[in-house]
Formats: structure tokens, C-alpha cells, sequence
């Protein structure tokens, strides 16, 4: 999502979303690895407890919450800046109930990890899986409000791309009779808003969506493979 007459701001916001995403796809992409291929069990709990305790400190705050947090401070300026702020609220309020999902229940099993593994009776292994399973069926349940967002068409095209004046090109043309004259010409297609979904009325906007459903999924992976030893055999229906 772009606007040529704006570009650094949502440059500056698309940037804070890459990084959000790849921080979540790469916590996400180690703790794959090594759920499939370390062995014995013991020696998995202290691997994931390493990636967990490398990227999230425990009772300290959270890098990717953060990055979450600075993808919305940036849209808010964008929204801002482009005089839409109402589409903007209809954005940031679907990404404060997104991130619902995760800070009620994912996060409270992540924090609880280590406290699972030492003392299991006080915080159920169970427990706390089912809190990142329930974390990503909220994602699937809500799958049209969590993975788009209602489409206005008078605000909403002002934060989609527009190329204008971003192709400007003179043409220098011969005149009968001699001499010169020079002409701009703006090769730009105007605005382009996003294809409506069949619905006619949402868009597709992934925007801080995708990083915090990596997330859950990475905490899910983390949490259940350090709690259950047969966690890929017990939850093979969450990976069908």
C-alpha cells in the first residue's frame, strides 16, 4: 500500500512491518528447524529455551511487540498526513483487536514457559497450549476481519498507490517552419486502489496482521515443543 505523494512515511511504515515480519519468521523458521531435527526431548527443551531466551528475555519487554507497536505509530502518521483519518481508525482498530488474539492468550503462555517447565503443577503443560491453539483459531475464525479491512472509496484511495509525477518525462517536438518547443508529459497510471475482494467491499491488508500471526504460530512452536515431547504427533491436525 503506497501513496506517491507521500512515500517516506509509508516507506518509513512498510519498513517497520518488514521488520516485524522478519523477526516473527525468523523465530518462527528456527524453531521449525529444530523441532523436526533435534533429539532427544531434553535436548530440544534446551534448544528452543536458547532461540526463545536470544530474541525474548524473559520479564523484559518484548522486541516484536514492540515492532508491532512502531508499524502503528507510523500508519497513524500516514493516515495523518494523508487527510485520511478515518480510514485509518477502521485499519488501526482491526490491528488493536488483531493483536487481541495474541496478548490474551499466546503471550501469557510464552511468559509462562519457563515457570511450566519447572513447576508444572502451578502452570499446566496443557494450559498453555491450548492458549496458543486458541490463539490461532481466533485468527481462523475471524478470518475475513483479521486478513482485510472495509473499503471506503473517497478516504481509502488517498493511502493506495498513486504514481503521479513519480514518471515525468519532456519531449522535445520540431516545429514546421523550424525552432522547438518542449512538452511534460506524466506517464504515471493516476491512483491505483487495491482489487476489491468479491465481497465488493473489503480489501486485502496483511499489514501487521502477517507479522503477529507468525508470531502466534512461532509461540505455538516454542511452547508446545518445549512442553509436550510428542508435540508434532499430538497436534498433527494443526499442521494438516
Amino acid at each position: 500500500m503506497s501513496n506517491g505523494s507521500s512515500m517516506g512515511p509509508l516507506n518509513d511504515a512498510a519498513a517497520a512491518n518488514n521488520a516485524a515480519t522478519a523477526q516473527a519468521g525468523g523465530f518462527m523458521a528456527q524453531l521449525s528447524v529444530d523441532i523436526a531435527a533435534v533429539q532427544p526431548y531434553a535436548s530440544l527443551v534446551a534448544a528452543i529455551l536458547t532461540i526463545v531466551q536470544a530474541l525474548i528475555q524473559f520479564n523484559k519487554p518484548d522486541p516484536t511487540t514492540a515492532m508491532l507497536d512502531e508499524i502503528n505509530t507510523e500508519l497513524s502518521l500516514v493516515f495523518q498526513q494523508l487527510n485520511a483519518t478515518d480510514a485509518g481508525k477502521t485499519i488501526l482498530d482491526r490491528n488493536s483487536t488483531v493483536k487481541g488474539y495474541l496478548t490474551d492468550k499466546a503471550l501469557t503462555a510464552l511468559a509462562n514457559l519457563q515457570g511450566s517447565l519447572n513447576h508444572p503443577t502451578l502452570y499446566p503443560r496443557g494450559d498453555q497450549i491450548t492458549l496458543c491453539v486458541e490463539t490461532l483459531n481466533d485468527f481462523h475464525e475471524n478470518d475475513t476481519y483479521a486478513w482485510n479491512t472495509t473499503y471506503s472509496s473517497e478516504e481509502f484511495q488517498e493511502i493506495y498507490w498513486a504514481d503521479v509525477g513519480l514518471f515525468q518525462n519532456t519531449c522535445k517536438y520540431e516545429i514546421s517552419g523550424g525552432g522547438t518547443f518542449n512538452a511534460s508529459n506524466d506517464a504515471g497510471y493516476g491512483k491505483r486502489p487495491p482489487p476489491k475482494n468479491p465481497d465488493g467491499a473489503t480489501v486485502f491488508e496483511y499489514r501487521y496482521s502477517l507479522p503477529i500471526y507468525l508470531y502466534a504460530v512461532s509461540i505455538f512452536l516454542a511452547v508446545g515443543g518445549a512442553l509436550d515431547p510428542n508435540f508434532l504427533a499430538n497436534q498433527a491436525t494443526e499442521f494438516a
